[in-house]
């Protein structure tokens, strides 16, 4: 109206005039943060999914992460279809500890999203394998493998 004071505040999205209008990927992704926190998504229906699970396969060192989507770091995040690592055979008597991890690599040379195997170091006492703790590097662990003189196991983690 005509006497009303207006007091701007930020607001999208709105299409471009003569270029008046420029977006990031920041902006893009501001609404999710009200919306949902870091993780894989359920399915449509609200039920618990099977969406970005580690299986392992019936053929030895393989393991499949299964397709599915998640928000990392504000970001989306799509595993379009299953997903088959060969792990690295661990051929010491000593246990070793690998990890399957969701990677959102927000770095100007990144700009991706990625699946890592990050392979741990044999030994009589194991650690997990480091995760980054960069500011444009979020990462977390799908799975957690430990494996030694033949055998193996994992544990879901996310």
């Amino acid at each position: 109206m005509e006497n009303d004071v207006k007091f701007e505040v930020t607001a999208g999205f709105f299409d471009a005039i003569n270029n008046d209008r420029v977006y990031s990927a920041d902006d893009m992704n501001r609404p999710y943060r009200k919306l949902i926190s870091n993780g894989v998504f359920a399915t449509p229906k609200g039920e618990p999914s099977d969406y970005l699970q580690v299986f392992t396969a019936n053929n030895g060192m393989n393991i499949i992460v299964s397709a599915g989507y998640a928000l990392i770091g504000d970001k989306w995040f799509e595993n379009p279809s299953n997903l088959t690592i060969t792990t690295a055979q661990n051929s010491d008597v000593l246990t070793r500890i690998d990890s399957i991890i969701a990677q959102m690599d927000k770095t100007q040379l990144g700009r991706a999203g990625n699946i890592v195997y990050r392979k741990g170091t044999a030994s009589s006492n194991p650690v997990h394998p480091s995760i980054n703790t960069e500011e444009n590097i979020i990462e977390f662990i799908f799975v957690v493998l430990i494996g030694g003189g033949g055998v193996g196991s994992h544990i879901q983690r996310i």
